[in-house]
């Protein structure tokens, strides 16, 4: 009985070896998926903040324009437009 019973023990012995090594490589897999996981993240962040820093010279002109065409849009519909527009034509000589 001896014989078996230490037979059971190293065989015990030699799965929990091979369970520690499991648990140490999926741990240092973790580890390595969380580092490319933070480099991938700042790479799209950065990205971002890099092509926003870029465009932004271009996006102000074109808020400018927006914001430009909607008060045109809002000066023809008050009619406030054809008003100033009907004032320069009665005051220029003809």
């Amino acid at each position: 009985m001896d014989s078996e019973l230490k037979k059971m023990v190293e065989e015990s012995l030699e799965l929990s070896r091979e369970n520690n090594k499991m648990l140490h490589s999926m741990r240092n897999s973790l580890r390595w998926s969380r580092v490319f996981r933070i480099f991938y993240w700042t790479i799209i962040i950065g990205s971002m903040l890099g092509a926003y820093y870029y465009l932004q010279p271009f996006l102000k002109v074109i808020s400018t324009q927006y914001q430009m065409g909607a008060s045109f849009i809002q000066q023809v519909q008050d009619g406030s437009l054809l008003d100033q527009f009907l004032k320069q034509k009665e005051n220029t000589p003809q």
